[in-house]
């Protein structure tokens, strides 16, 4: 909702105002039918000062906790555009969410692409992406995280400029998430 890729998001057409009232009209909706197995997650993506992306702050479209289960955010390390870690994307995203509710908080949506060739001569890679995010960041920097999705997506030939954001996009990828998740600490986190 607070993004400008979307024809929704651009040249006003989704204000604040617009997305919660029909957040909120849909949450009632499902409780006035008796639907009690629904889990609301909101879910804006990371903010301009993470990323440089088109966004707008999310804190005006945040529909309430009465209508909210889970928070959530959604980013990505678009590595051909510039090399970011997984703080440098949720940093300041984190700690605004955060702020507007005691609600658990999962990464619905996050991805890194390969390393170009001068990324991995400097240390990037994805592997080392996805280990320093799932062993260092996320239990130890950021403990509101209860949950978290990777875009397991190859779209590189999907749209212009696509990214292959599988964790089997190279065998140390997919060892490094391998190896991250089977911490306890995956196994046992629900809230």
């Amino acid at each position: 909702m607070n993004g400008s890729w979307y024809p929704w998001g651009r040249n006003g057409a989704n204000t604040p105002e617009k997305y919660v009232a029909a957040w909120q009209r849909l949450h009632d909706l499902f409780s006035a039918a008796g639907a009690t197995n629904v889990q609301w997650v909101w879910s804006p993506n990371v903010l301009d000062s993470d990323v440089g992306a088109a966004t707008v702050p999310f804190e005006p479209y945040f529909p309430g906790d009465a209508y909210v289960d889970w928070l959530a955010l959604d980013g990505y390390n678009f590595a051909p555009s510039g090399w970011l870690w997984f703080k440098q994307l949720f940093g300041a995203s984190y700690d605004r969410i955060t702020a507007l509710s005691a609600r658990p908080l999962m990464i619905a949506e996050m991805a890194s692409a390969n390393e170009q060739p001068n990324q991995a001569a400097e240390g990037d890679t994805k592997a080392k992406w996805i280990a320093d995010a799932f062993t260092d960041e996320i239990p130890h920097v950021y403990p509101r995280i209860r949950a978290v999705v990777w875009f397991n997506e190859d779209k590189t030939n999907l749209e212009a400029n696509g990214n292959d954001w599988r964790i089997a996009s190279s065998a140390s990828a997919q060892r490094a998430f391998a190896a991250a998740v089977a911490s306890s600490y995956y196994l046992s986190h629900w809230p």
